[in-house]
């Protein structure tokens, strides 16, 4: 009898072990994910200044930059407005620069988007931007709060 217990006794130690191993495993794996991301970060502004539209005549436009801060390549696929409630505002596409834009460590990218047409976004949904978003091409969201003149 006392073989039979210490038989499985032996065996719920080595399955215990199994289980540790495998737990293990997995929170190094979690851990690995976590370093790769925290590689990866992005700065972003976003103020209103006076700047031109696509005719050369004086406009309000937001603008927003985004700078890799990271040890990463990152990909800026799209910048959009979103408001307190977590809706993002329907802007039109602007034309320059081309999106996606791939930042190295240490680069950035300026986006102006005229004020004119956020303003139309906003009356559309009939809320207010607060916060500019830049999404990476992993669907990252790095946030800036939208500053006024």
């Amino acid at each position: 009898m006392g073989a039979i217990v210490g038989i499985v006794g032996g065996a719920a130690g080595v399955i215990g072990v199994a289980f540790s191993a495998s737990a293990w495993r997995r929170e190094r794996a979690r851990d690995r994910l976590v370093r790769e991301d925290a590689k990866r970060a992005v700065f972003v502004a976003c103020q209103e200044v006076l700047g031109s539209d696509d005719y050369g005549s004086e406009a309000l436009v937001a603008q927003v930059t985004a700078t890799n801060e990271g040890h990463r390549p990152v990909v800026v696929r799209e910048i959009l407005f979103r408001t307190h409630a977590g809706r993002d505002l329907p802007i039109p596409e602007f034309s320059e620069p081309k999106l996606p834009a791939r930042l190295e460590d240490g680069d950035a990218v300026t986006v102006d988007v005229l004020a004119e047409l956020i303003e139309v976004a906003q009356n559309q949904v009939g809320v207010t931007a607060e916060t500019a978003v830049v999404v990476d091409t992993r669907g990252n969201e790095y946030f800036a709060p939208y500053k006024r003149l």
